[in-house]
């Protein structure tokens, strides 16, 4: 997952503080990939899903 805002080690050299960005960053990441595929899935909600529409919408939002 790349994070949005990236978290450099040279500027948090101590492991805590680190650790504690790169937990931050995910929080954040993660919030917003949520926003945002929830309002890409509006699309769906015609009634009649495009396969095709719906695999694209899968393969942006998946876990890598």
């Amino acid at each position: 997952m790349n994070f949005v805002t990236p978290v450099i080690l040279a500027q948090h050299p101590k492991i805590n503080e680190w650790l504690t960005c790169v937990e931050k960053e995910m929080r954040v990441t993660l919030a917003k990939l949520l926003a945002q595929s929830v309002k890409d899935v509006t699309a769906f909600k015609s009634g009649k899903i495009d396969p095709q529409q719906y695999l694209a919408w899968v393969d942006k939002y998946q876990v890598r």
